[in-house]
Protein backbone atom coordinates (compact mmCIF):
# COMPACT_ATOMS: atom_id res chain seq x y z
CA UNK A 1 0.00 0.00 0.00
CA UNK A 2 1.38 3.46 -1.28
CA UNK A 3 1.04 6.46 0.88
CA UNK A 4 0.01 9.63 -0.91
CA UNK A 5 1.09 13.05 0.17
CA UNK A 6 -1.45 15.87 0.05
CA UNK A 7 0.33 18.10 -2.28
CA UNK A 8 -0.50 15.24 -4.17
CA UNK A 9 -3.83 14.71 -3.62
CA UNK A 10 -4.42 18.33 -4.17
CA UNK A 11 -3.07 18.66 -7.40
CA UNK A 12 -5.29 15.25 -8.12
CA UNK A 13 -8.25 17.46 -7.19
CA UNK A 14 -7.28 20.58 -8.36
CA UNK A 15 -7.03 18.42 -11.87
CA UNK A 16 -10.70 16.83 -11.49
CA UNK A 17 -12.27 20.30 -10.57
CA UNK A 18 -10.43 21.95 -13.72
CA UNK A 19 -11.53 19.18 -15.98
CA UNK A 20 -15.46 19.49 -15.02
CA UNK A 21 -15.54 23.18 -15.04
CA UNK A 22 -14.16 23.35 -18.88
CA UNK A 23 -17.45 20.36 -19.44
CA UNK A 24 -19.13 22.65 -18.11
CA UNK A 25 -18.35 25.51 -20.29
CA UNK A 26 -18.15 24.02 -22.97
CA UNK A 27 -21.39 22.27 -22.79
CA UNK A 28 -23.11 25.51 -22.15
CA UNK A 29 -21.81 27.26 -25.20
CA UNK A 30 -22.60 24.20 -27.53
CA UNK A 31 -26.09 24.78 -26.08
CA UNK A 32 -26.00 28.43 -26.51
CA UNK A 33 -24.77 28.04 -30.39
CA UNK A 34 -28.22 25.72 -31.40
CA UNK A 35 -26.18 21.97 -31.36
CA UNK A 36 -27.81 19.42 -30.53
CA UNK A 37 -27.82 17.26 -27.67
CA UNK A 38 -26.42 14.57 -28.84
CA UNK A 39 -24.06 15.64 -31.27
CA UNK A 40 -22.63 17.56 -28.29
CA UNK A 41 -22.05 14.10 -25.94
CA UNK A 42 -20.28 12.58 -29.44
CA UNK A 43 -17.94 16.19 -29.49
CA UNK A 44 -17.36 15.62 -25.30
CA UNK A 45 -16.50 12.11 -25.64
CA UNK A 46 -13.83 12.84 -28.32
CA UNK A 47 -12.80 15.46 -26.57
CA UNK A 48 -11.95 14.58 -23.74
CA UNK A 49 -11.23 10.91 -24.48
CA UNK A 50 -14.52 9.63 -22.33
CA UNK A 51 -17.26 6.63 -23.36
CA UNK A 52 -20.17 7.64 -24.76
CA UNK A 53 -22.14 7.14 -21.97
CA UNK A 54 -19.74 8.73 -19.96
CA UNK A 55 -20.24 11.98 -21.77
CA UNK A 56 -23.50 11.73 -22.12
CA UNK A 57 -23.72 11.86 -18.40
CA UNK A 58 -21.81 15.09 -18.27
CA UNK A 59 -23.68 16.58 -20.60
CA UNK A 60 -26.91 16.03 -19.38
CA UNK A 61 -25.52 17.21 -16.17
CA UNK A 62 -24.94 20.77 -17.48
CA UNK A 63 -27.07 21.11 -20.19
CA UNK A 64 -30.28 21.30 -18.32
CA UNK A 65 -29.42 24.67 -16.47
Amino acid sequence: MQLYDQEEIMGVHDIGVAKDAAIRAIVEAYKELGLAFTEAVRKIAEKFTMSQENAEREVEEYWKE
